[in-house]
């Protein structure tokens, strides 16, 4: 049987956690990772000294690999796959203008207002000085959200206009998430969020089940927005029915969208939900995989993942996804001070790849002379799966006190709330 050569871009736990699964159920690949941190058994390094996108295509372009997967949005946002594609390289990967769902907020807010996805009502500033004003004219609280990519963190919650005004000015004149091209303020919607994720390709799409991102920092969702501190799968509050239902309705209609556009699209797609009683509007779409509901998701995922990578990467149909009838769960173990300052290279001692019902997932971690130290805020993700949610909770939490110290918090009531 033919070996298959398979380079994953990113070193977060989305990627780790994709590596892992494909790991567990294939014995004929071999997984190569730019930029390999030395980590996870059983993968190889590629071209670790490259740092530049022009590279780093030209030594993929000689190695010839047979599948190559994008896991982070910004090489998708900068259109490297279709700078692979133009190779015949079969890429895992939407193109850079589906890509664009991410990578530009007014883009998306246009994209489902043109084509009827639910969302939310909002206006658009693009200038701070010329467009201040607008702000006056809009009912509070609002969200404020900056336009490109902001790593999980660009979206704010103003409750007056004072505290709009300094939002609106640290996005557009301070740069606080890096060059943009404007603000949306979005009307303030409550209600339960989701996070649901599919997979399109050949048109078609299948989604995964229900689940939930825990994004603020702190316990009792408080503190600042972050990338993500945990997540559970499925949901108990979300019946299938509704839940399919309101898949049809929005990958229907972004399907339509995309071919009226003329827009590939072969990827996942990721849909952030608020249920304003039982209706959804969307929030925001990304591109990749959600990180960490990868973690859970492919945890409880039967198929195979790598033929389902190969259809989506060759524009064939996705075939019938099935799921354990279990629950998933993952806690993130971050470094103290994040999502804003924090130390780097902590060592995490005990580490292990795998314990028994348990899979520690690398996020931000790299080995240097067999010790473990971080490299980012969201160090590592516990997660495992089990029929019983109260046994779940208790083999995650009593894992992840294993690598408690002074240096890393984590929230203790992921999947609760």
């Amino acid at each position: 049987m033919k070996n298959f050569d398979i380079l994953v871009i990113g070193n977060g736990g989305r990627e780790a956690a994709i590596i892992y699964k494909l790991l567990e159920q294939n014995e004929n690949i071999n997984i190569y990772q730019w930029q390999y941190q030395g980590v996870i058994s059983n993968v190889n390094p590629f071209c670790n000294d490259i740092d530049s996108d022009e590279e780093l295509l030209k030594e993929i372009v000689k190695r010839g690999f047979d599948l190559v997967i994008i896991g982070p949005e910004i090489p998708l946002v900068n259109g490297f796959s279709d700078q692979l594609r133009a190779y015949s390289i079969d890429v895992f990967g939407p193109s850079q203008r589906g890509a664009m769902l991410e990578g530009s907020k007014i883009f998306a807010k246009e994209f489902m207002e043109k084509f009827g996805i639910p969302t939310a009502k909002s206006i658009t500033i693009c200038d701070f000085e010329d467009e201040k004003d607008k702000l006056k004219s809009v009912i509070y609280p609002v969200f404020m959200k900056a336009s490109g990519l902001a790593g999980g963190k660009g979206a704010v919650f103003c409750e007056n206009y004072d505290f709009a005004l300094k939002i609106l000015e640290d996005i557009l004149v301070n740069n606080k998430f890096g060059d943009q091209e404007g603000v949306l303020v979005e009307e303030y919607l409550q209600g339960v969020e989701i996070s649901m994720l599919g997979l399109i390709s050949n048109n078609k799409y299948e989604i995964f089940p229900p689940s939930r991102d825990h994004k603020r920092a702190l316990d009792n969702n408080e503190g600042l927005n972050t990338g993500g501190m945990g997540a559970i799968s499925p949901l108990d509050d979300i019946s299938k029915c509704d839940y399919e239902k309101w898949g049809k309705i929005i990958f229907d209609k972004v399907i339509a969208g995309m071919k009226a556009e003329n827009i590939q699209y072969n990827g996942v797609l990721y849909v952030g939900l608020i249920l304003v009683g039982n209706i959804p509007f969307v929030l925001e779409f990304n591109c990749r995989f959600g990180d960490p509901e990868t973690q859970v998701l492919l945890s409880l995922l039967k198929n195979n993942l790598l033929d389902i990578f190969f259809n989506v990467a060759g524009n064939k149909d996705i075939g019938k996804m099935e799921f354990k009838n279990e629950y998933a769960l993952t806690v993130v173990l971050a470094a103290k001070g994040y999502p804003e300052r924090y130390n780097k290279n902590i060592e995490i001692k005990n580490y292990k790849e795998l314990m028994k019902d348990i899979r520690i997932i690398p996020a931000n971690l790299k080995k240097v002379d067999e010790r473990f130290l971080s490299t980012g805020g969201r160090i590592l993700n516990i997660t495992g799966t089990d029929k019983s949610y109260a046994k779940l909770r208790e083999k995650v939490y009593n894992t992840i006190k294993h690598f408690k110290n002074e240096n890393v918090f984590y929230r203790i009531d992921i999947g609760e709330i």
